[in-house]
């Protein structure tokens, strides 16, 4: 909701007669754009390979390495007691 309104805001001072600020409306709007398509498509599928990643045991920096498989049973936490 809040892009939508902050990219109306450019928008509308995209109408200025001032060449300068006119430029740098249209470069905002266009770059706020640009951010909300990357987030709502680029984050899930990043999200997605973290999840399948994390589920094969391999780790975070080096991902083409297999971790060790430990037989770690967590106590119950404060929570579920």
């Amino acid at each position: 909701m809040i892009f939508l309104l902050k990219s109306a805001a450019f928008f509308l001072g995209a109408l200025s007669d001032m060449p300068a600020v006119k430029a740098f409306a249209l470069y905002a709007a266009g770059a706020l754009s640009i951010n909300f398509i990357m987030q709502i498509t680029c984050f899930v599928a990043m999200m997605s390979l973290d999840f399948a990643r994390t589920k094969a045991g391999k780790y975070d920096v080096f991902c083409c390495i297999k971790g060790k498989k430990t037989n770690k049973t967590l106590k119950p936490g404060l929570i579920q007691k």
